[in-house]
């Protein structure tokens, strides 16, 4: 064997044993999801995609700037909702992606 070929193996086994010895080696930390409840106004329901289009305040829990944004959202969501309505949302970010966990429509 070459002097290449021995570095690079002894380099690969001392590797291979290090992780080994990680207690931790081969573990998943599950990624936990952050939610917040925000007040927005509807600006646009859109039933064949299933997307609302909402205009929101800032939201601190997420770093979120106030700013108008669509969600995917379930038919049962978008029931009974119209563009104006005053809801409010809550909104759940896990792994960077955003989801719509729950709508209310606002009494008058």
């Amino acid at each position: 064997m070459n002097r290449s070929t021995c570095l690079a193996l002894l380099l690969g086994l001392s590797l291979g044993s290090a992780q080994a010895a990680d207690p931790h080696a081969g573990h998943h930390q599950r990624a936990t999801m952050t939610t917040a409840r925000t007040q927005a106004e509807v600006r646009s329901i859109d039933h064949q995609s299933n997307q609302l289009g909402v205009a929101h305040g800032a939201i601190p829990e997420l770093k979120w700037p106030p700013m108008v944004m669509d969600f995917s959202a379930t038919p049962e969501q978008l029931q009974g909702l119209a563009v104006g309505d005053q809801v409010e949302l809550e909104i759940g970010v896990e792994a960077g992606e955003v989801h719509l966990l729950d709508v209310r429509r606002q009494s008058d």
